[in-house]
């Protein structure tokens, strides 16, 4: 069954008092976590209550009961399923990851044909019926009918078959290391699809208090043009500031649902159907509506010590599926070399034991190790006509031993092609190590920068917070404008974001070498390699 998470729907609830702001409980609600709004709203519901049975509040009891109703919806509106998405559920669903289900796919393929090589592939017979005919008298007569039949019985493997089961082998070890590779892929891919969402759900919050700030410039300098304190030109500029500022919100929501919809379809997640609640209802059509809360990932606990460049180096080359495949095609071309290099001898022992209507026989072949148990019996003979011919003995014994040598050998300019072949693979392999080597130091490279971004993220982010503390302190005594105080905010959010934004290279970038390596157990990863 697929995980199905739960859409944010569009219960906002709002109401003016007088000429007063107009109140959300929505708005109010989701800036706590789930367990905490349903705290918050049954707390809210009982006080609501207790204040309409004493009559205490100084307010029309129809807004009490409005108040109270709309608590009780926000109670009442969590249906099974989730609002939010952590790591820990994703992380669970890396089996469901296609790059998985497929190396799983090709993992059992090959222990199925490795599984058929190595058995016994069981005795063969061979059945021989012939017929017999002569014409002593001008006349085609049949003169005798007999059948053969030889158990053959393998005892070993030809140099064929030992070649296909060694393939065989190499075969199901590189897709052994291929679905631990696939793991590591997928945990990667769906923990970047993570991050890119989260990300982008962060930047819908900073894009909205952008928004805002443009919008307050935007107003002052409309009041400043209509008292004639600015020329028309900066409403403009102003206005086209905040057309660019709002124009960034929508994109940024935009993003943030198909950031959701590329994280739900690596993970195997299904999403609401566009315009449609999973209640059957219409939804309001926003993006955000249909998306989840994506919980911020704890990047202090997710990069560890990492090994120095040369030991991840040496953990490419024994890790690498890349090397693996490459090693295995040296190994075949200097076999190859090897076959041909040897002469082909076959010794066949035979014992032969016949009389004049059965015989038997038992033989032994080395080249191909199998037994040979044979024997003939005569059917049907016309004593008349078999008179004249030759009779086999009669109870006779027969030792013969045969000998079978190739002497065609093998030509000097094959055995140099083969040679240059071997050579080819091994220059390959050199080749395909030092690329894994210079990929190892460039994401390592690329690891210490993001540690220093961060790093400098960090200065940035403490540098905004106590700015923060200074403009609150000028709020205090009345020295703060409603502009400023946005801007403020702005330059909290965009640190904040930045820092998070910082930390998430960082951990791609520890990702990153890790991958390269194929080293997935220093990450501890329960698929990595043992």
């Amino acid at each position: 069954m697929r995980q199905r998470p739960r859409a944010r729907k569009d219960t906002s609830t709002a109401f003016a008092i007088g000429g007063m702001e107009t109140f959300s409980i929505d708005r109010a609600l989701t800036t706590i976590s789930t367990p905490q709004r349903k705290g918050f709203a049954l707390l809210y519901i009982v006080y609501i209550v207790f204040l309409i049975y004493y009559e205490e509040y100084k307010m029309k009891q129809w807004l009490s009961i409005l108040v109270l109703v709309a608590a009780t919806a926000e109670l009442i509106a969590q249906p099974g399923g989730i609002e939010s998405i952590g790591w820990k559920d994703l992380a669970a669903r890396v089996h469901n990851h296609e790059v998985v289900r497929q190396a799983v796919i090709a993992k059992t393929l090959k222990s199925g044909l490795l599984a058929f090589e190595l058995g016994w592939k069981g005795p063969k017979i061979n059945l021989t019926p012939s017929l017999q005919y002569s014409d002593p008298e001008d006349t085609m007569t049949h003169t005798q009918t007999a059948l053969g039949a030889d158990l053959i019985i393998p005892l070993g493997a030809t140099v064929a078959e030992r070649e296909k089961k060694i393939q065989a082998r190499e075969a199901f070890d590189l897709s052994d290391a291929e679905l631990k590779a696939a793991y590591g892929q997928a945990y990667v891919d769906l923990f970047s699809l993570y991050l890119a969402a989260y990300l982008a759900q962060e930047a819908v919050t900073l894009a909205t208090v952008e928004a805002e700030l443009a919008r307050l410039k935007a107003d002052t300098t409309r009041q400043k043009v209509t008292q004639g304190l600015l020329p028309f030109s900066e409403q403009t500029d102003a206005e086209s500031e905040y057309q660019a500022a709002a124009e960034k919100v929508i994109q940024s929501r935009l993003d943030l649902r198909l950031a959701w919809l590329n994280l739900a379809y690596a993970a195997d997640l299904e999403t609401p159907q566009p315009g449609r609640m999973q209640s059957g209802q219409l939804s309001s059509g926003d993006p955000v509506g249909m998306v989840p809360l994506f919980e911020a990932p704890d990047f202090l606990s997710i990069v560890k010590d990492i090994p120095q460049p040369g030991r991840l180096m040496a953990l490419a080359k024994s890790n690498s599926t890349a090397v693996t495949a490459q090693r295995q095609k040296l190994d075949r071309a200097r076999r190859e070399i090897s076959y041909q290099s040897s002469l082909e001898f076959d010794f066949i022992p035979k014992i032969t034991y016949a009389t004049p209507d059965i015989s038997a026989s038992l033989g032994y072949s080395t080249a191909n190790t199998w037994v040979t148990a044979g024997s003939s019996w005569n059917i049907y003979k016309n004593e008349k006509l078999s008179n004249g011919s030759s009779q086999p003995p009669d109870h006779a014994l027969t030792l013969s031993l045969g000998i079978s040598v190739a002497i065609s050998g093998v030509s000097a300019s094959e055995r140099q092609a083969l040679t240059a072949a071997a050579e080819l693979e091994e220059r390959k392999l050199a080749y395909i190590e030092e690329t894994l080597d210079l990929q190892i130091r460039t994401r390592y490279a690329a690891f210490l920068k993001s540690r220093d971004s961060v790093a400098e993220a960090e200065r940035a982010d403490q540098a905004a917070r106590e700015t923060a503390h200074i403009a609150q302190a000028r709020g205090r005594i009345g020295q703060l404008s409603p502009e400023d105080e946005a801007a403020n905010k702005v330059l909290l959010e965009r640190a904040a974001y930045n820092l998070k934004k910082a930390r998430t290279g960082l951990v791609l970038a520890y990702y990153g070498v890790i991958a390269a390596a194929n080293a997935w157990d220093i990450v501890g990863l329960p698929f990595g390699n043992k």
